[in-house]
């Protein structure tokens, strides 16, 4: 009976593990392991003004949050989130963004279009401050790696004003004739936080996940959708705007793509000179088991690749385990970068509500 049994389930075992070879090549190179991260964003608007949180992702001690002792993630990367939105008027007209909760509104510095000089009274550059000292709370914890990215545009770049995106989610929200303000608001902030906050940004992204097709008027974030033919001129537009501030050495990353298949039809539609300026791939890993890893770590030799953007809902990890792996083994990505470490319904590594911002510690 049951002595037979386990003996059999053993025997299986061991038969599996002898069939199983691991063999270790020393020259193989998949590159520099550069990081663990996460995107500040909403969770940085909600919770950056916490020490015990920022040492709680920032540092590998044991924290305690809330009379809860827990172990540090002893993360290294960040990515500051350059906000859309505003709340003043311009030219009669006012944000159009009822369906975003307060939560995830991000404050933008660039306040109306009547100056581009970031010491004009269009700027301002007292907003989001807690997003901005969550950055510089992660620097101070030895976080070395710092990305800039984009959502939408400010709204009054929009052309429904609404940074939630197009009434149609297949269209772009961006107008031809904002395009370069759109890179100017971008190089203007990384500028601004090399000179002012001490925090030079690695890299530089204007997308986010630009091809998909739910950055619509009535979505509940903020989001742009952009063709690749719009990508395409954007890119090189922000590698001469980063230029000409002085900027040289500052990376721009690309797509920030939902998946790694859109990664891979994007990255093929751009030309090589678009390429060229481009020094890494982003990409989300929102296809979770799917997907061909392999393909855009093949095409994209040459540039660093990231997977930039990951979350889901299993509270037990499962899920985030297998996909680490595949990435690990098929994707080779040189960083792995979580959505919102804090968050609801189990997509945070910590669970908590944003809205308000309380924190309820229970993972």
């Amino acid at each position: 009976g049951t002595m037979q049994t386990t003996l059999l389930v053993l025997t299986v075992v061991q038969i599996i593990a002898s069939q199983i070879t691991a063999i270790v090549d020393p020259s193989t190179n998949w590159g520099t392991w550069e990081g663990w991260g996460c995107s500040l964003a909403w969770y940085g608007k909600a919770f950056g003004n916490r020490d015990d949180l920022a040492d709680l992702i920032f540092t590998t001690q044991n924290v305690y949050v809330d009379a809860t002792i827990a172990p540090g993630l002893g993360f290294n990367i960040a990515r500051y989130n350059a906000g859309a939105c505003s709340w003043n008027s311009v030219n009669g007209t006012t944000i159009q963004d009822a369906s975003i909760p307060d939560y995830r509104r991000m404050d933008g510095y660039w306040l109306d279009p009547e100056s581009s000089d970031p010491r004009s009274k269009s700027w301002d550059w007292t907003v989001d401050a807690n997003q901005r000292d969550l950055m510089i709370k992660a620097k101070d914890r030895g976080a070395n790696l710092f990305e800039l990215f984009s959502n939408s545009p400010m709204w009054w770049m929009c052309s429904n004003h609404n940074p939630a995106g197009a009434e149609f989610g297949d269209d772009d929200n961006l107008p031809p004739s904002n395009y370069e303000a759109h890179v100017i608001y971008m190089s203007n902030i990384a500028k601004y936080a090399s000179d002012h906050w001490n925090v030079t940004f690695d890299s530089v992204e204007l997308f986010n996940e630009p091809s998909s097709n739910w950055w619509y008027s009535t979505n509940n974030q903020e989001g742009c959708h952009f063709f690749p033919s719009t990508q395409s001129k954007l890119v090189p537009s922000l590698r001469k705007r980063l230029d000409d501030l002085g900027l040289k050495s500052m990376m721009i990353s690309a797509s920030d793509e939902n998946t790694v298949d859109l990664a891979i039809s994007t990255w093929n539609s751009f030309s090589q000179d678009v390429k060229d300026v481009i020094g890494r791939v982003n990409t989300h890993g929102y296809g979770y088991g799917g997907g061909r890893r392999d393909i855009l770590y093949n095409i994209t030799r040459g540039h660093k690749l990231w997977m930039s953007e990951y979350g889901e809902g299993d509270r037990t990890g499962w899920e985030l385990a297998s996909n680490l792996n595949l990435d690990f083994r098929f994707l080779h990505n040189t960083a792995w970068v979580y959505w919102q470490p804090l968050d609801g319904g189990g997509w945070g590594l910590v669970s908590d509500t944003l809205t308000p911002p309380t924190l309820t510690f229970s993972s």
